[in-house]
């Protein structure tokens, strides 16, 4: 069963030890990534980013416990499970297997994974146009077709450009 939680900023690796030595086993933690380019002193460096920011996905055949869950509200580094984690098993399962099919060779969420999420407007978050908005005008299964200051571009899958709605 898999259950959510949110982590404390950088106790990650506080947070899977103690809670390894707590359950012992049958332990799997999933945190969805992917690499953003930051610009620094006229070098481009990619930055790893948390897909779901602070949250972390753990599975454990005894997450059903309702006991357990509550010795485990102890855990070091972390801040607390989502209550309702326990009744949307389906859709989290959906949406880490929906993660799973766009990460790359190297576990990291590939840009075509945010067309499916954007319907409107976005931001670019990495490439020329970092932190820009464009308008979405034309969806299509290989591309889409944005305005951006009054640009029209035609964005491929190939593209390696990251964007989030807005």
């Amino acid at each position: 069963m898999w259950l959510v939680a949110k982590i404390k900023k950088k106790e990650f690796e506080i947070f899977k030890q103690d809670l390894n030595q707590k359950l012992k086993s049958n332990l799997k933690f999933y945190q969805p990534k992917f690499l953003k380019e930051i610009k620094k002193n006229n070098k481009t460096l990619q930055k790893e980013v948390p897909l779901i920011n602070n949250y972390i996905f753990i599975y454990h055949p005894d997450f059903s416990k309702t006991e357990l869950i509550n010795f485990l509200s102890f855990t070091k580094g972390l801040d607390y499970f989502l209550k309702k984690s326990l009744f949307n098993q389906i859709q989290i399962s959906n949406f880490i297997k929906s993660c799973k099919n766009f990460e790359d060779d190297k576990g990291y969420i590939k840009p075509n994974f945010f067309k499916s999420l954007i319907n409107s407007k976005a931001k670019f978050l990495s490439g020329p146009f970092v932190n820009k908005v464009f308008q979405v005008i034309e969806k299509k299964e290989n591309f889409i077709r944005i305005i951006l200051n009054d640009l029209e571009l035609k964005l491929t899958d190939k593209a390696k450009y990251l964007y989030q709605p807005i």
